[in-house]
């Protein structure tokens, strides 16, 4: 009894450690000049990452199962130990989300209190109901349903309907714009670094804080530039048709984007040796009314695109016109011809281009801060030095990509049957969704078929704990 005392305050005081230092370090607390409750409270907003929610609750169920264990000295019943549990990690959650005032590489949030709140009833529940658990899942391995009654069965499978039901619900409910970031910057022919530069040409940038519908995108591809600067939802209008010093946004909505200087670029963001050859010599076929961009010439916003990210986040829709020409085929990086970014790992939207292959990235809060997960690919769309009009439209978690004319193209949906599999224990980085390959029908065939088979082999257990117990041979073991 004293050495599984021992474990459990182990445990408790590891777990606290292990909070304290994935919370609040790097320790370097400073005091802000305005501080007051007033301040404090407009610190804390709703984080919008579905892998915050799942890292906060993971980070308190040891610590829940730690403070159930000690509580449990004290004669308490499951049902207090749960609740006490409930309200410590409450409490550790909100004094931590207020340290955090005081660290500026932190944020306060509020799911994040719900979260390890969550977390620790969870270890609660864990730990009050631990002999049950392994009962029942030794039973199950085993195969023996003499070890199991209809109620255990019963709860297990009200449990796991109720776990899917909210895991489809969390990732319904993140398909949106709700976690851009309103003071990124606009860059044009690379990362608003100066990284990952783009060698290309470019004629127009439009971006409108709607979708369009199937006749608008027509209108579009025939007549470009009246189309769009009639749109009332207009919010940037970018024309490169000659070299200016810095180039002024059409709507008046965007700062002014001015060429970036003193570029220092490492060379393998570029076309290794292993890949040049004849196809890779800088092309100068589109010099009369576009805008060359290079390796030592981009453009990037003066200020932060502050409306521009704002309209769209507000709107949760979009639609994008690009027209461009790349001036070498194989760029590698991705190379950054559109970044809606404060830096290379932190991004609301970009296109770019991957050896001949068009990418994309948008930020969702499924697809987290850096909108790599996953990352979009239309393929062989720069296999010539052509210029080329790219569409893009985004409205209720539905993608569609146009490439040159309005029958060209390419759908994706963020629904729960097509996100989930970035949560899957053996998913990888570097996770990409070839569009041209991607079958909506067949991702949720393959979703549904993971959630039922764990309900279909316990219902399974039910009906043959149902028929065995009702067998005339239990019946007269029983009598």
């Amino acid at each position: 009894m004293i050495k599984y005392r021992s474990l459990i305050y182990w445990l408790l005081i590891s777990s606290f450690a292990s909070i304290c230092f994935a919370t609040i370090f790097p320790f370097n607390f400073t005091v802000p000049e305005s501080l007051s409750w007033q301040s404090v409270f407009k610190q804390f907003y709703w984080a919008t990452n579905i892998k915050d929610y799942i890292r906060n609750i993971l980070l308190f169920i040891p610590l829940g199962i730690g403070l159930a264990g000690t509580i449990s000295i004290k004669k308490f019943n499951y049902y207090q130990i749960i609740i006490i549990t409930l309200f410590i990690s409450a409490i550790l959650s909100t004094n931590i989300e207020l340290i955090q005032i005081l660290l500026p590489s932190r944020f306060s949030s509020m799911s994040d209190i719900i979260c390890n709140s969550l977390g620790g009833a969870l270890g609660g529940i864990l730990y009050c109901w631990r002999s049950d658990i392994i009962h029942f899942i030794y039973a199950i391995l085993r195969g023996d349903t003499t070890q199991i009654n209809l109620k255990q069965l019963a709860i297990v499978i009200a449990s796991y309907c109720l776990v899917i039901t909210l895991s489809i619900w969390f990732l319904k409910i993140n398909i949106n714009l709700s976690n851009w970031d309103d003071d990124y910057y606009l860059a044009i022919g690379s990362e608003v670094t100066g990284k990952t530069a783009w060698k290309g040409y470019m004629t127009s940038l439009y971006i409108c804080d709607r979708s369009l519908d199937n006749q608008e995108v027509i209108q579009a591809f025939e007549q470009t530039h009246t189309f769009f600067s009639q749109l009332p939802s207009l919010v940037t209008s970018l024309v490169f048709l000659d070299e200016q010093e810095k180039y002024s946004d059409n709507t008046q909505q965007l700062p002014d984007l001015v060429w970036q200087s003193e570029l220092t670029l490492p060379q393998t963001n570029y076309v290794s040796n292993s890949l040049a050859n004849s196809d890779d010599l800088d092309y100068q076929i589109h010099h009369n009314k576009t805008v060359s961009f290079k390796r030592e010439k981009s453009l990037k916003t003066e200020f932060p695109a502050f409306s521009l990210n704002k309209k769209l986040k507000q709107s949760n829709e979009f639609s994008l016109s690009l027209t461009a020409a790349s001036n070498r085929l194989k760029q590698v990086g991705p190379a950054r011809i559109i970044s809606l970014a404060e830096s290379i790992s932190e991004r609301n939207l970009m296109i770019g281009q991957e050896k001949r292959n068009l990418t994309f990235r948008v930020r969702t809060p499924t697809t987290g801060d850096t909108a790599a997960q996953p990352e979009f690919i239309i393929p062989n769309i720069f296999d010539d030095y052509n210029l080329h009009q790219i569409l893009i439209t985004y409205t209720q978690g539905k993608l569609t990509f146009y490439i040159d004319q309005p029958s060209h193209q390419y759908n994706y949906e963020f629904r729960p049957s097509t996100t989930y599999v970035f949560y899957l224990p053996w998913t990888i980085n570097g996770w990409r969704v070839n569009l041209r390959d991607f079958n909506l029908l067949q991702s949720q065939f393959t979703f549904y078929g993971i959630i039922l088979l764990p309900l279909a082999i316990l219902i399974n257990a039910s009906i043959l704990l149902l028929i065995s117990s009702n067998s005339p041979y239990s019946r007269t073991k029983l009598h």
